[in-house]
């Protein structure tokens, strides 16, 4: 297996500080994205695949 590759900081878009509800799901979608890159790094550090964890 190969980590993804890094695609670089990925940055909101300006968004009106009046609207926290755009800022925080965008907030929450860059988190999300990151987590799923450092999944995907630990399962090709430790050798495992995420189907393992269904035997």
């Amino acid at each position: 297996q190969q980590a993804p590759q890094n695609q670089g900081q990925q940055n909101n878009r300006p968004i009106d500080s009046g609207d926290i509800i755009a800022k925080l799901d965008a907030d929450f979608t860059l988190m999300a994205g990151e987590l799923n890159r450092m999944i995907g790094h630990i399962h090709c550090e430790f050798n495992v695949s995420s189907l393992d964890y269904l035997e």
